[in-house]
């Protein structure tokens, strides 16, 4: 489809993809669905994945949780990812910024809100929670999906 998007109707096609993309991703039901958890596990250490940006900021907006994105300056990464670290904070919200070369071991929770089909991301965000720490003797990975939408489809081959 990309090879044709000079085609207005695979250009329609590509935008209506897009969009239909973006309401699973970042669906309102979700919100509640995150704030439950969050209520489960009052003291446990937890990091939010999300592919969307503009939602994992607005995640961090309502939750009042420090956001770590592609957008966030180095310097301030670097204190937040410390900061959870040494029990400063708890909560993480994170972009893809976190599924790959970050060592966060004392994290316990995760809750992915959505991301792409590639068994590689599950694994990498899987392994965030995976890693050996003292201070921990589970993990949970919680992954969000919107029923009806083809997230449940990618959750499903993604674990496979």
């Amino acid at each position: 489809m990309i090879f044709l998007y000079k085609d207005p109707e695979a250009r329609k096609a590509l935008a209506a993809h897009q969009r239909m993309r973006e309401l699973a991703f970042n669906a309102k039901g979700k919100m509640a669905v995150i704030k439950e958890i969050l209520s489960e596990h009052p003291n446990d250490k937890i990091l939010l994945f999300s592919e969307s940006i503009d939602f994992v900021e607005q995640v961090s907006e309502r939750f009042l949780i420090p956001v770590v994105t592609s957008k966030t300056p180095v310097k301030e990464r670097k204190w937040i990812l410390s900061a959870f670290k040494n029990n400063v904070i708890r909560i993480i919200a994170a972009g893809k910024v976190l599924d790959e070369g970050i060592d966060v071991a004392s994290a316990n929770i995760g809750i992915v809100i959505s991301g792409t089909g590639q068994t590689r991301q599950f694994i990498q965000r899987l392994g965030r929670l995976l890693r050996p720490s003292d201070d921990k003797e589970t993990a949970i990975l919680y992954e969000i999906v919107t029923t009806g939408t083809s997230e449940v489809n990618v959750s499903s081959r993604r674990q496979i």
